[in-house]
């Protein structure tokens, strides 16, 4: 966590990448071969932005992969698997009491929780002390159903489709049940909503009632 990109909001995964590239084995590159995606597909590019200054994290984990006996198509296939796969864990307030909770946060590649789908309807909620991780369904299941998580923060599950989207930032467009229903009733042509303009003398004129 020295490091001068740390501050970053994917650099728990790029450390997560560091470390994997340090400790690959025979076991391990078996273990990721069935996680996404798969040798030969098109990877798409991260959309991460770019720094000025320092030491980039862009670099630092290039350096890492560069001292790996792999090939520059396996190298590049297990950045997207650590981009597109890997799950963070972050211990909240509710849970313990603490006064930093840096060392509790993190992110990692999981054998079977990473294989969980997406969806903007879960079935299955996910919460962290530290580097334990718990997966409870969070409502009725039908025998046989596939069981999906949120790639997206809990909060943003009610909002409008565009901005889960947008949050998703993955390479693929969500088409769950919610998603489908929404641009169901997204009508071009239909009534919008009118929103009332409070300016400051309505404020005041507001104030003395």
């Amino acid at each position: 966590r020295g490091r001068s990109w740390a501050g970053r909001e994917s650099a728990d995964t790029a450390a997560l990448g560091i470390e994997l590239a340090a400790r690959l084995s025979p076991s391990v590159l078996a273990a990721l071969a069935p996680l996404h995606p798969q040798e030969g597909c098109s990877l798409a590019a991260s959309s991460e932005d770019s720094e000025a200054e320092g030491e980039t994290l862009e670099e630092a984990v290039a350096s890492a992969w560069a001292r790996s006996e792999l090939s520059e198509q396996q190298r590049e296939r297990l950045q997207a698997v650590v981009r597109l796969n890997s799950l963070g864990f972050y211990t909240h307030s509710e849970q313990l009491s603490h006064s930093s909770f840096t060392a509790l946060t993190g992110s990692g590649l999981f054998v079977l929780a990473s294989g969980f789908n997406h969806s903007c309807q879960p079935s299955v909620a996910r919460f962290s002390i530290g580097d334990v991780t718990a997966f409870v369904t969070c409502r009725p299941v039908e025998p046989g159903a596939e069981l999906c998580i949120s790639y997206i923060e809990a909060e943003l599950l009610c909002a409008p489709k565009s901005l889960r989207s947008q949050s998703l930032n993955r390479d693929f467009t969500c088409a769950c049940p919610k998603c489908g229903a929404d641009a169901e009733e997204q009508l071009p042509d239909g009534p919008r909503n009118r929103y009332l303009q409070v300016d400051e003398e309505l404020q005041a004129e507001m104030a003395l009632l």
